[in-house]
């Protein structure tokens, strides 16, 4: 075993025993909540995660890794409501709109899912990751041409239109970053 493995394994034992002698210790269950996730335990995830919620309800981060877990253990119902509360507490921002595509996109809810992403792009078209995962998603539907504008033209088109004007032009880009 790695020393990083063995050292993971040693802290991970420790927020155990945390837990363990103080039940009501919160961040002791995000940071449990969180590692189980990454070691595929949804539904232990779920359950630490979820008492996380009831007493903090701030942390968009927690809600996404939340809504994921729940969906990985077949609990749409659940994850939608999830989705829902996430949405009350961040607010009308591009971040939580490629959250929440996120999130639609793991349920195989791909409308949805691309839907977020424009509502993001819509609140701001320079938000490269919008247009990323927006292409991942045509990519998988087998929407290639999609999935090149996406992923390729727009972002291009982000690149090109920080350029002054001169190297624009000198590029074929006459009149901005729009016409090529």
């Amino acid at each position: 075993m790695s020393l990083r493995i063995h050292e993971a394994m040693q802290r991970f034992s420790s927020l155990e025993k945390e837990l363990n002698a103080h039940p009501a210790n919160v961040q002791a269950k995000q940071l449990l909540g969180l590692s189980y996730f990454i070691l595929e335990n949804y539904p232990r995830t779920s359950q630490l995660l979820s008492d996380v919620i009831a007493v903090r309800q701030s942390n968009v981060g927690v809600y996404y890794t939340l809504a994921v877990s729940l969906i990985k253990e077949g609990n749409q119902a659940r994850a939608s409501q999830v989705i829902e509360q996430m949405v009350t507490i961040g607010g009308n921002t591009p971040q939580l709109h490629i959250l929440l595509g996120q999130a639609y996109n793991e349920q195989g809810e791909t409308a949805k899912a691309l839907e977020e992403l424009q509502l993001a792009l819509s609140l701001d078209s320079k938000t490269p990751m919008a247009h990323y995962y927006s292409g991942l998603i045509y990519v998988k539907s087998g929407k290639f041409d999609e999935a090149v504008k996406e992923m390729i033209e727009d972002s291009y088109d982000l690149v090109v239109s920080k350029l002054p004007a001169a190297q624009r032009r000198a590029l074929g880009w006459d009149g901005g970053a729009t016409s090529r």
